[in-house]
């Protein structure tokens, strides 16, 4: 599942548009200023009485970072990110179906060591429910 949300947000041109250094899982690399980065915050198996796993639900923290004074870039890069996840059939290898949900909103801004220059961070908690094919 980690490879098919990050892969589904690296494909998408308008978002490399926003983020052109590129999408990471927890942390980027230094030196990057627009980026994205997925985390898994939990992940829960949830099993029918046959013992059999019915389903799977990840939760994700996706934002975006973005070095500037200015929060409308990572504005637009979040909305893009739902837009991409919300809603949307992910695909990912061993399973069937998926649904995407929004679980909440995460805006703020935090100063660089010059306090006169500023790293957005914009995104959200998504929960991904997902029905495995080996089960």
């Amino acid at each position: 599942m980690d490879s098919a949300v990050i892969t589904t947000l690296q494909n998408d041109p308008t978002l490399q548009g926003l983020l052109p250094d590129g999408v990471f899982w927890d942390s980027a690399p230094q030196g990057a200023e627009r980026f994205a980065t997925v985390t898994l915050l939990d992940h829960e198996d949830i099993y029918m009485f046959e013992g059999k796993k019915a389903f799977e639900i990840f939760e994700y923290i996706v934002k975006c970072v973005i070095f500037s004074t200015s929060g409308s870039d990572a504005r637009k890069a979040a909305t893009q990110i739902d837009a991409l996840l919300v809603n949307r059939a992910l695909t990912p290898a061993g399973y069937r179906s998926v649904r995407c949900q929004r679980l909440n909103y995460r805006r703020y801004n935090e100063p660089d060591e010059n306090p006169d220059e500023r790293w957005q961070h914009d995104g959200g908690q998504y929960e991904i429910a997902a029905v495995p094919t080996t089960e």
